[in-house]
């Protein structure tokens, strides 16, 4: 499976988790970040830098989607392990879960 259609099945199960998912550029002043899970007005949305390459959007989206429980759905074997498999640093923990005001 091409990198083009891991990105699509991680959107579309972030979509199933009622998560949604936006790009845009997150590398401006002081920010330094490739993006990640946040709470917005109570929604899970996932926002990821649009400059990323696709395997560093598949990285994100899969981190964010960890943490959840997927079991309920179908997911291709190859997106679960990528899924499964994903994990994060602590500094990229710090700097990827931001969470605004409710």
């Amino acid at each position: 499976m091409n990198k083009e259609n891991i990105l699509q099945q991680l959107e579309e199960i972030a979509e199933r988790l009622s998560i949604r998912v936006t790009y845009d550029s997150l590398k401006e002043g002081s920010i330094n970040t490739r993006g990640g899970l946040c709470k917005v007005s109570g929604d899970y949305r996932i926002i990821v830098d649009k400059r990323l390459t696709a395997k560093e959007k598949i990285d994100v989206i899969a981190i964010s989607i960890s943490k959840f429980d997927i079991s309920q759905f179908y997911v291709p074997p190859e997106i679960r392990d990528i899924i499964a498999n994903s994990s994060e640093t602590e500094d990229e923990q710090k700097a990827v879960h931001v969470n605004s005001h409710d």
